[in-house]
């Protein structure tokens, strides 16, 4: 059975490991692999994903798995910007016993979900989402998605239940593959495909489109929304000039958008209240209904 070990080293503790004679001597000979946790940490600080956490400054949390032949390192920090308390997940880390090689290791190999891959962060079809949304002419209230699968030319199709009372309608945006990354088009103009995300996803990737932009800003970061905490988050910047609108958004695996605050007013303007799974033809029945276009061309 693996043993857990749980260590915090603030920014300026590791400049000071770094500078130790000691840790010149771990260094010294990496043939002769590594006999403890804090040799292990050692070989990990060097790696540049690492480092960059240091530079800033920023206090710095591992994880650490011991296994029978190697360390298994998860390094995170947390964050706290004015919304929900989170933890973004700077990499997970192997150090070998026997040669004390470092390097890092596919999240698949611990059985998490693929977070560069864009179709990680697809709402999955069949699910009935209540959420609070906040729009640009200021109107707010509760509103129901529902997602679903109706076409083999689409990834998953969403439908929006927006309006008051009696005049409720339901705007559903389609999600489709490219060669780049994936695109979404709403139903109502199926022609006009807007970038969703990009391929091999990483911190710091950009991209544009009709004078708009997005940058990823972390991932593997925790959201917490109250009734459940989502892990392996992606967090976009996105920057809508047209509107001259600048938002964070939050994606969970399996969920799609599950939180987007207003940078400039810190304003929350869509969170997910609740989700629950709905039956294949419940979810299909609504989102085909609110799809004339797609319905017409499948």
């Amino acid at each position: 059975m693996s043993k857990r070990q749980m260590v915090l080293i603030a920014g300026f503790v590791i400049v000071l490991l770094i500078n130790a004679a000691n840790y010149s001597l771990v260094y010294a000979a990496k043939d002769n692999g590594v006999n403890s946790i804090d040799e292990a940490l050692a070989r990990i600080i060097e790696l540049c994903e690492v480092k960059e956490w240091f530079s800033k400054k920023v206090p710095v949390k591992f994880e650490v798995i011991d296994e029978a032949n190697r360390y298994v390192i998860r390094a995170f920090v947390n964050i706290e910007d004015g919304g929900p308390g989170h933890t973004s997940v700077i990499g997970w880390f192997a150090v070998e016993k026997e040669n004390g090689e470092a390097y890092s290791i596919n999240h698949e190999i611990i059985g998490g979900p693929e977070l560069s891959d864009p179709k990680t962060y697809l709402p999955k079809p069949n699910l009935k989402y209540a959420v609070y949304q906040q729009f640009c002419d200021g109107e707010q209230g509760s509103y129901d998605f529902y997602t679903a699968h109706i076409s083999n030319g689409t990834l998953v199709s969403s439908t929006e239940i927006v309006g008051r009372k009696d005049e409720k309608t339901g705007l559903t945006k389609h999600f489709f593959g490219g060669q780049d990354g994936i695109y979404y088009a709403y139903d109502y103009a199926l022609a006009e495909k807007t970038v969703w995300l990009k391929n091999r996803l990483h911190t710091g990737q950009t991209w544009a489109q009709n004078g708009n932009s997005w940058r990823v800003l972390e991932i593997g970061t925790e959201c917490d929304l109250g009734f459940r905490l989502f892990a392996n988050c992606l967090v976009l910047e996105e920057h809508f000039n047209l509107v001259n609108a600048h938002y964070k958004k939050y994606l969970a695996p399996g969920y799609g958008v599950v939180l987007v605050i207003d940078i400039t007013s810190g304003t929350v303007v869509f969170k997910l209240r609740n989700c629950q799974a709905i039956s294949a033809k419940q979810a299909q029945d609504i989102v085909l209904l609110n799809s004339p276009n797609m319905s017409k061309s499948t």
